[in-house]
């Protein structure tokens, strides 16, 4: 009887093992199977690819992974087309709402560790910048990867915007990643993604991590490129020996990429164990944690806390950075905080192990709200071992409790083995600091670096001395930042198209907006002559009236952000004022289209031009769409200056509309287009 049971349940286990190895060859040699209810789906391939257009569509892309996935090493093509009301979703699924993508049924448990045999997302999904608003997604003790997407594996996600989003996750036997995008994202690229709302992720294993992050909760070998975080982040965990890595972009990353992204919100890791223990947490503007991973051009304007009854990390960009990892040009200005048995408490970092921070700074308030045994603190890092840091600076305020043992420094709390600080400065006015570091110690050297007051921190030659690069790295404009220098970010773009005109006495500036913003919009432009303020323009022109004959003036115009606040890098331009009046001028070298006066006009403009042979003449105006709207000039004209007054009408007489025009001139030899703005 024993040996029937036996032999019957082996036949029962290889059947079911025969059938799920059926299933995966049908899964990895048939084409995906469109669903029923899709319009114009496309087949998922690059050049056709299947068309998200409604919540619908988004539905089934979630709930039948068998439907559409091929294999780990063939990609599907999503795209959608617009955007999508996913508020619904919060009373799908008996209350858990939306299913994650490329999360495996319940048949594929090895799917975990493998993306060869469970459904993980292996495609390109491109978002085309619209927006999915409402998601919500409620898992409890059911889905270990949590976000839009629960695993993703060789594939690129782009130009996705989630708004009000909700997620609240929950597990209590294994390792909890979560994130608003994904959850776990393996060899990825994750560009232009936002991401807003409320991410929150709570780990009861005693055993098990919890990731967590605005964007993703973990990534290994990817790369996060011009994405943003404005959500609430939380982290928690209930136990003695577990860690939370909360991060503002990422929970943990290792052997990442983070670049051009930021995050403003709230980051927080929590572990509410009561009593002490061997497990961490770590909360970062941008990461909770890194390794061996590059962070470059980021921000954070973020609440960052840290809060556990053990070892706590909390930095104002990462909480616990290391194992060769490298964070550059890149800053912090928010408000960082901390509860811990022992705290590493930095404006930057909290911990920096075997890593490089260069050309970064740090402003806002560094709190430590209650540590029992040792704090670490600084404006930059709170302990720096084995790394260096470089060309960077803080004004943070500190602000700490009466700790057993306090290492405070005005750049780090503690460098030792082999460490170094080179060529970095803190404001000694703003923080009330009067040492670079609490201690220096096992080989470890502070170089070139100093406290400085105020006004010293907010002169370029200050930092120039000491090998800045204030030509493509660091600028300093006394309306931005307080003054102190600062970074510009590639997510600000600047303008385009600068020119000018020059006519009796008066510089016409004229430029483009930015063609393409990622995030938030253009609030107005920072116009500066010879490295001085000038005004600030609402519209793209300005006019100088204050200009002498025969100088040399060097203007620049910046761009000036919102939500997020920042600033373009500066696009100059050098005019030289002529000697006389275009009037006056009696030489002419060649055919020429000097331009127009006044520019922006209303309701009358003239165009001035001048030809070295006679000859016939043309002079036409176009509408922003290319469109001729008014012949001006089609005849015979001699050697010299001419003009031409244009009233602001077409050839039927009817007044044009506010905007842009374009004027062309044209001779036998010569043709030329300049632009002009009517403004009503």
């Amino acid at each position: 009887m024993k040996s029937t049971f036996t032999k019957r349940a082996y036949l029962t286990i290889a059947l079911c093992l025969i059938n799920v190895c059926l299933l995966y060859s049908q899964a990895g040699t048939t084409q995906p199977l469109p669903p029923s209810n899709w319009e114009q789906t496309g087949a998922g391939t690059s050049s056709n690819p299947y068309l998200i257009s409604n919540l619908a569509n988004l539905r089934w892309f979630s709930e039948n992974s068998s439907d559409w996935w091929i294999n780990a090493d063939t990609q599907v093509f999503f795209r959608q087309t617009n955007s999508i009301d996913a508020s619904e979703t919060e009373n799908w699924n008996g209350g858990k709402g939306f299913h994650p993508i490329g999360h495996w049924t319940e048949i594929h448990i090895i799917g975990f560790l493998y993306p060869e045999t469970g459904f993980w997302f292996v495609g390109d999904y491109d978002g085309d910048g619209y927006n999915i608003d409402g998601l919500h997604i409620n898992q409890e003790v059911g889905i270990d990867c949590v976000g839009l997407f629960s695993k993703v594996y060789k594939s690129t996600i782009k130009n996705i915007h989630l708004d009000n989003l909700y997620i609240n996750a929950t597990h209590d036997n294994e390792h909890l990643m979560v994130g608003g995008i994904g959850g776990r994202v393996l060899y990825a690229t994750i560009e232009n993604c936002g991401v807003k709302g409320i991410v929150n992720s709570l780990n009861e294993s005693d055993w098990h991590f919890n990731r967590v992050g605005g964007t993703l909760g973990f990534a290994l070998g990817s790369t996060i490129s011009g994405s943003y975080s404005e959500s609430i982040v939380v982290g928690k965990h209930n136990s003695m020996y577990s860690d939370t890595s909360s991060g503002g972009i990422v929970g943990i990353t290792e052997s990442s990429i983070i670049v051009n992204s930021f995050s403003s919100g709230e980051v927080s890791a929590i572990n509410t164990y009561s009593e002490s223990g061997g497990g961490e947490t770590h909360a970062g503007g941008i990461l909770g944690e890194s390794v061996k991973s590059k962070i470059e051009y980021t921000f954070s304007t973020s609440k960052v806390f840290s809060s556990i009854n053990g070892v706590s990390y909390a930095g104002g960009l990462v909480g616990r950075f290391g194992e060769e990892s490298i964070l550059q040009y890149s800053f912090f200005a928010g408000d960082v905080s901390i509860i811990g048995m022992i705290s590493y408490l930095g404006g930057i970092a909290g911990r920096v192990t075997h890593s490089e921070i260069g050309d970064c700074f740090s402003e806002g308030t560094i709190t430590d709200i209650n540590t029992t045994t040792d704090l670490n603190v600084g404006g930059i890092a709170g302990l720096l071992m084995t790394s260096s840091m470089k060309n960077s600076y803080t004004t943070c305020k500190i602000i700490y409790s009466e700790a057993r043992t306090v290492f405070l420094g005005g750049l780090a709390g503690v460098i030792f083995m082999f460490s170094t600080i080179e060529n970095s400065f803190w404001d000694i006015e703003k923080t009330e600091i009067e040492e670079a570091t609490g201690i220096t110690m096992n080989n470890s050297d502070v170089v070139d670096s100093f406290g400085l007051t105020t006004y010293e921190m907010k002169q370029a030659q200050t930092y120039i001395e000491y090998g800045w690069d204030f030509e493509d790295i660091w600028m300093i404009n006394p309306l931005i930042m307080g003054g102190y220098p600062y970074i510009s970010m590639p997510l600000f773009k600047t303008v385009e198209n600068l020119e000018y005109e020059y006519f009796e006495g008066v510089v016409n500036l004229i430029w483009e907006a930015p063609s393409y913003i990622l995030h938030g919009a253009v609030l107005g432009y920072l116009v500066n002559r010879d490295r001085v303020f000038l005004t600030f323009a609402e519209t793209t022109y300005v006019s100088d009236d204050d200009v002498a004959i025969g100088e040399t003036y060097l203007y620049e115009i910046i761009a000036v952000y919102t939500n997020p606040d920042g600033f373009s890098k500066p696009v100059f331009i050098t005019i030289d004022i002529p000697l006389s009046n275009y009037d006056e001028y009696t030489f002419l070298s060649w055919t020429k289209l000097v331009g127009n006066f006044p520019n922006p006009f209303n309701p009358n403009t003239t165009i001035y031009f001048e030809i070295v042979q006679e000859g016939n003449v043309s002079l036409e105006i176009f509408n922003i769409r290319g469109q001729k709207i008014r012949q001006l000039v089609n005849d015979f004209r001699e050697i010299g200056h001419h003009q031409a007054i244009w009233n602001g009408t077409d050839d039927f007489g009817n007044a044009v509309g506010s905007g842009m025009y374009f004027y062309r001139m044209t001779t036998d030899d010569y043709s030329a287009v300049k632009r002009m703005m009517l403004l009503k």
